[in-house]
């Protein structure tokens, strides 16, 4: 990456990403935002059901995991396991006024998955004030359905 890079260059690279992730990757997902308030905890800090906001549809760059299956003869049984890395642009979701944080939940493909990890640290040439991208990493849950508002 260059050394100087301007705030003109930046825009111009955060354009042509918006269009190619919108107008020609298109791959739809929706995002639920865990709500904070609504979730009630108990005296430990942990939530026994959750409830999420309603959902928003975003484009990112996927990349998934072959599902592979784990076997436990103690508790279910068996265990379907698929990994998911979705990148999102910043300013993407910036102009949404959307943060993923880690236990949100993103629905792509039928399967539903919850965020482990979040990393923004993809700076154009090195520079802090031109963070770039969002990309969390989730893992396969086993929700069947999610509605706005209601405890799974």
């Amino acid at each position: 990456m260059p050394r100087f890079v301007s705030a003109r260059d930046n825009r111009y690279i955060n354009h042509v990403n918006n269009e190619l992730i919108e107008k020609v990757i298109e791959t739809p997902i929706l995002f639920y935002a865990l709500s904070a308030d609504e979730t009630k905890e108990d005296m430990y800090g942990e939530a026994t059901t959750k409830i999420f906001k309603s959902p928003v549809k975003l484009n990112g760059i996927i990349n998934n995991d072959e599902p592979s299956t784990n076997y436990d003869a103690s508790n279910s049984g068996k265990e379907e396991v698929q990994i998911l890395t979705v990148a999102f642009l910043r300013s993407m979701m910036k102009e949404k006024n959307i943060y993923p944080q880690e236990s949100d939940i993103i629905k792509w493909n039928f399967g539903f998955y919850e965020i482990d990890h979040v990393i923004e640290n993809q700076m154009i040439a090195g520079k802090v004030y031109y963070n770039h991208s969002i990309v969390c990493t989730c893992h396969l849950t086993s929700m069947t359905a999610i509605t706005e508002g209601v405890n799974f």
